[in-house]
């Protein structure tokens, strides 16, 4: 079966960073805010369930990067080249984000890729 996941790659310093810019947090009334990656691209709501996302220590490229993803053997091809210099990629599976906002601080948005997967 086909999907959509929406892909971002960019750079953080650690793995706490990348999560703290990705959490969603509650408040005291246990009322949702909206993360900073959320609100820098104007994401209202997605599954975090279906969010990969990780920061390596060293720059790299985007296909090494997106190499481990899930599914990625179904989009990785259809990857850009060209993109290096990076070591964070954001995935978010069953997601078509509409590409509003290409760049806001430390990422930036690569696009929207099919992606086949077995029911099971």
């Amino acid at each position: 079966m086909k999907n959509k996941v929406s892909i971002w790659a960019g750079k953080f310093s650690s793995q706490e960073e990348l999560e703290s810019y990705l959490d969603f947090v509650y408040n005291d009334n246990d009322e949702l805010s909206v993360s900073p990656f959320r609100s820098d691209y104007g994401i209202g709501h997605y599954d975090e369930d279906f969010q990969e996302a990780y920061c390596e220590d060293t720059l790299t490229d985007l296909y090494t990067l997106a190499e481990p993803l899930s599914y990625a053997e179904s989009f990785l091809h259809l990857l850009p080249k060209d993109v290096s210099g990076i070591n964070t990629i954001i995935a978010i599976y069953s997601f078509a984000y509409p590409g509003e906002v290409e760049r806001a601080g430390r990422t930036f948005f690569v696009g929207v890729y099919d992606y086949e997967y077995e029911e099971g």
